[in-house]
């Protein structure tokens, strides 16, 4: 699982227990220190989470390596927008999915763009809405 602009990592560290024992999950972050915060809450959690320092336009990661894209606010404040999606597409492997909610949007039809599938809105909490994307 990968979190994408995953700031004091509150995604992934619920997240990490899920995976099991053979799971891997990855926060990505431009900022490293909200990186240093996430490492620390995560150790305070007992998670085990990677933390990558990272632009969502430009991924360090190889095609098709997560089975999970999330990415809870951080894409707001990605410079461009289809081209975050469009990477967490890419990093995704086949039959994975990517969830994306942004607060306050009015229009997610460039993110559909950079999914260049078919991505859906779907309701998200609050003011934001999420864009749902499965690789086929």
């Amino acid at each position: 699982m990968l979190d994408v602009g995953c700031g004091t990592g509150a995604v992934a560290r619920r997240i990490a227990p899920l995976v099991g024992p053979l799971g891997r999950v990855v926060g990505l972050d431009i900022s490293p220190a909200m990186l240093a915060v996430a490492c620390q809450a995560a150790e305070r959690d007992g998670v085990t989470i990677e933390w990558q320092v990272g632009r969502s336009e430009s991924l360090p990661f190889p095609d098709g390596g997560f089975d999970l894209v999330v990415s809870q606010q951080g894409l707001q404040f990605a410079v461009d927008k289809p081209a975050a999606v469009a990477e967490m597409r890419r990093a995704l492997a086949p039959g994975g999915r990517v969830a994306v909610c942004l607060a306050g949007t009015r229009s997610p039809s460039d993110l559909r763009r950079g999914a260049r599938c078919g991505a859906a809105r779907a309701p998200c909490t609050g003011d934001a809405d999420a864009v749902l994307v499965r690789r086929n």
